[in-house]
């Protein structure tokens, strides 16, 4: 049964990088009841596109460290590995944005990209929508320290095995959920990945007949 809800306020409460806004409504409960005039709060900062760089021919990936202020005011180490992410503005697709992002955040673009699916991290409280993709990249190509100069971005970038980061993942090198999720993917299905790209890349060498 299709449940009813009536926004009826939305206030703006900051507005930066990321917006807050105080939304008040009325819902129907499973019980049938309605539950009315409730509060809440909400981030509202956009759609994300998060790609794990994967190197099918030398059987590697590429990861990214920089610092999260998140990590920071969780108490955790604030240098995060992770991969290539950014936001997504209203002219760009999503792979406009996994291409882009590549070139900015390893120095590399994307000659492949395959898309693993969609979540929304933290669905209470903000309105982030975060694809996540694994993109094929060439590892000899990426930079040492990449970033934008003029957004203060600071990305250290390493290349590891796929053997090594799957040992990082089991430990729990990894945790911004993006990451998270694109390793539990790609521990599952990098094998066949692999032979699938390689096999098209011995495709595109052939001579022309």
């Amino acid at each position: 049964m299709e449940k009813k809800f009536k926004i009826l306020s939305k206030t703006e409460c900051y507005s930066g990088y990321l917006k807050l806004h105080l939304y008040s409504l009325d819902y129907e409960g499973f019980s049938g009841n309605w539950l009315h005039n409730v509060p809440r709060e909400v981030v509202e900062n956009g759609v994300a596109v998060v790609v794990l760089p994967y190197d099918p021919v030398r059987n590697c990936v590429v990861v990214t460290e920089q610092f999260r202020i998140g990590a920071l005011a969780a108490g955790r180490d604030p240098w995060v590995l992770g991969f290539v992410a950014g936001m997504m503005s209203p002219e760009e697709t999503q792979e406009d944005v996994a291409r882009r992002e590549g070139e900015e955040e390893i120095g590399c673009p994307f000659r492949r990209l395959v898309r693993i699916g969609a979540f929304m991290p933290s669905p209470g409280t903000s309105s982030e929508l975060v694809h996540v993709y694994v993109g094929e990249a060439d590892s000899s190509a990426v930079g040492e320290i990449c970033g934008v100069a003029h957004e203060q971005e600071d990305i250290k970038v390493s290349v590891l095995s796929v053997s090594v980061a799957l040992e990082r993942f089991a430990k729990g090198d990894f945790i911004s959920a993006g990451s998270v999720i694109a390793m539990q993917w790609f521990a599952g299905h990098h094998e066949q990945l692999g032979r699938e790209w390689r096999a098209q890349q011995d495709l595109n060498l052939r001579p022309q007949a």
